[in-house]
């Protein structure tokens, strides 16, 4: 299974991202290898997760608060209605 994380490093006030190590471990047991993209603004990971739908991952999990679940679902379901699996 393709497996992608994304990754919104000022979330918690930056505590996931300096967290990062010990959590990519677990994720890594759990999942074995994935792909990490980072955040850099507002709707960064929406598109992500879009982008890494549409090149074949088969799950994607978004690091972050709030905002970044919200984002990361938008991109996903914008992936599944444009496949025309709707």
């Amino acid at each position: 299974m393709k497996v992608a994380v994304v990754l919104n490093p000022i979330a918690g006030g930056g505590r996931l991202k300096r967290h990062w190590p010990e959590v990519a471990a677990s994720l890594k047991r759990h999942f074995g290898d994935f792909e990490l993209r980072e955040t850099q603004a507002e709707g960064d990971a929406e598109r992500l997760a879009l982008d890494l739908a549409a090149i074949g991952f088969e799950l994607v999990i978004a690091a972050g608060g709030d905002g970044t679940a919200s984002e990361v679902a938008d991109g996903l379901l914008k992936a599944f209605r444009e496949s025309g699996r709707t």
